[in-house]
């Protein structure tokens, strides 16, 4: 299946759109990144697992989502394939990325620092706060960066989606 080349801007704006309630698309013939509500699309399952023509009916007002908008959401309910979910957040392991950048440290002494800091409750709070205290903050702040770039990039090739690595927005579809 052909897809036009998307931005990796947008691609990334996708990935950071997800959490619990929402789930971030592509749709492959306009290379277009939609991010949706998890209930809209479970009620739009559930209507067609009951083959019941009514509107979905969820925490959402129906009325406040677009025809164009609702139509994608229906096509991805249905398993449509020119419709590609992004990777998520647990495809990302922020956990082994801070223990990836720790190992990068050259100073031994700061590099344990960093490893000791990701054991017991508040780790994350933790390892952020001895990266600030040692002036390593925003190196660690440019190797998640360039992981998720990276986790972004195989997946794009992974599923034959070229990617336009120039920054600015995407052209109008």
């Amino acid at each position: 299946m052909e897809t036009v080349p998307v931005k990796i801007d947008e691609l990334l704006l996708g990935f950071e759109a997800q959490n619990d309630e929402h789930t971030s698309w592509l749709h492959r013939p306009t290379g277009r990144v939609l991010t949706l509500e998890t209930s809209l699309l479970n009620a739009l399952d559930d209507d067609e697992n009951d083959d019941d023509e009514d509107e979905p009916t969820a925490p959402f007002t129906v009325n406040s989502i677009t025809d164009e908008f609702l139509d994608h959401a229906r096509a991805i309910a249905a398993e449509d394939d020119t419709y590609l979910p992004l990777p998520t957040r647990y495809d990302f392991h922020e956990h082994a990325h801070m223990m990836r950048f720790a190992a990068t440290v050259a100073d031994p002494a700061a590099a344990h620092q960093l490893t000791h800091a990701l054991h017991g409750r508040g780790a994350f709070r933790y390892f952020k706060d001895t990266a600030r205290r040692l002036d390593l903050l925003d190196a660690w702040y440019a190797h998640p960066e360039a992981a998720l770039r990276r986790l972004i990039l195989d997946w794009a090739e992974k599923h034959g989606v070229p990617v336009d690595e120039t920054p600015g927005p995407a052209p109008a579809p």
